[in-house]
């Protein structure tokens, strides 16, 4: 039996803030104090961040209890069989799952609230892959395609591939983010429309899986101020 939809947040601006790669309780803490909207656990054996299953899942239920019981936690999988992905979803109430390697790994009967599927992007016609997924799939992860990784690439792509799809579909816009570019990646988007959701992992690290407390501040304070200059120069005559 599938469990009830988890009810995304409607869109925002500035848009919700995805905080991937997380293992520390402090981590999530800053995080939610600073105002991400989801939080992302890393299960893929690939990748540097991973977190396992009993660490997870003492992490979860104790921030859940110290930090927000309705906190959105969204895990992150590659090549994971269907019964593992499902046994994790349901052990620590997931919001959704993301799921790399599209679009073999992506099973639409996966019994789980929510699958974002993570769509690599490194040239225009990449952005058709958007175009194939269906409305089982209300959000999707636009990222960086790089040879040989899955996610997780620390690097920016061309961003106006994806941007024709804003409007007609939520998509987490993904790849290279940190305090450095970010207001740059949203005067490039400007006037709009923006993604629904931006997603942070390498770029506010100290080291991968450890984020570190002054890049993390740094992304959400530039963040936020790029928007209000935008606000401002709208209102500018």
């Amino acid at each position: 039996m599938t469990p009830a939809t988890y009810k995304f947040p409607p869109p925002t601006r500035p848009p919700h803030v995805k905080v991937c790669g997380l293992t520390r309780l402090a981590d999530i803490r800053l995080a939610h104090d600073l105002g991400a909207s989801f939080f992302g656990l890393i299960f893929a054996r690939v990748s540097k961040r991973r977190i396992g299953r009993g660490e997870a899942s003492r992490l979860v239920a104790e921030a859940r209890a110290v930090i927000d019981p309705g906190l959105a936690f969204i895990g992150v999988f590659m090549d994971e069989e269907p019964d593992e992905i499902a046994a994790l979803h349901n052990d620590l109430d997931l919001a959704a799952v993301q799921i790399h390697g599209f679009p073999d790994q992506i099973n639409e009967e996966l019994p789980v609230r929510s699958i974002i599927p993570a769509v690599g992007i490194s040239h225009p016609s990449d952005g058709d892959k958007l175009e194939t997924l269906t409305e089982n799939f209300p959000i999707v992860m636009a990222d960086a395609s790089v040879k040989g990784q899955s996610g997780g690439t620390g690097r920016l792509f061309d961003h106006r591939i994806v941007t024709p799809f804003f409007e007609s579909r939520r998509i987490i816009l993904a790849g290279g983010l940190n305090p450095e570019n970010i207001a740059d990646v949203v005067k490039n988007l400007a006037p709009g429309p923006f993604p629904y959701a931006f997603d942070l992992s390498s770029g506010v690290e100290d080291s991968p899986g450890k984020k570190s407390p002054e890049k993390l501040r740094a992304f959400f304070a530039a963040y936020r101020g790029a928007f209000a200059t935008l606000k401002r120069d709208k209102s500018t005559p």
